[in-house]
């Protein structure tokens, strides 16, 4: 299925948007509360057991929303968009607590909380006003 080119526009925009909004409120949280710029784009793992425990998250959602979205099309009560939620929420809760847990010095956990509660609104947001971000594998 093919997606309007005026949705895809907007759709851009809207997340160009939220990727300024994004950037500006992690900006703003390192220098308040005096955290150093990570090293690198990726994302670097507290331990062995943190780079376990969200490739194991990873995995659980790859499999709940490709079922979700592909085996069961029929269940209208389970929606791509919910398992996003859980997903984000869970990775990033986890996320937050392993940084706070071993790495608390850095204070990087202030910056993944926020970006847990960033997320879940923002997806939370799309769900609201029915920008199909998700739902058209559905079609």
């Amino acid at each position: 299925m093919f997606l309007p080119r005026m949705f895809l526009t907007k759709l851009f925009i809207l997340l160009l948007i939220l990727f300024i909004v994004f950037h500006l409120i992690e900006k703003a949280l390192r220098k308040f509360f005096g955290i150093g710029k990570r090293n690198g784009i990726l994302y670097k793992y507290v331990n062995k057991f943190h780079k376990i425990g969200e490739r194991s998250i990873m995995l659980v959602f790859f499999i709940s929303f490709t079922f979700v979205s592909f085996a069961l099309p029929t269940l209208h009560s389970i929606q791509p968009t919910n398992i996003m939620v859980i997903y984000f929420g869970t990775l990033f809760s986890f996320r937050t607590f392993i940084e706070w847990k071993y790495a608390r010095k850095s204070k990087e956990y202030i910056i993944s909380g926020a970006a847990t509660v960033m997320y879940i609104v923002s997806i939370l947001i799309f769900n609201k006003f029915n920008i199909p971000i998700v739902n058209f594998l559905r079609s």
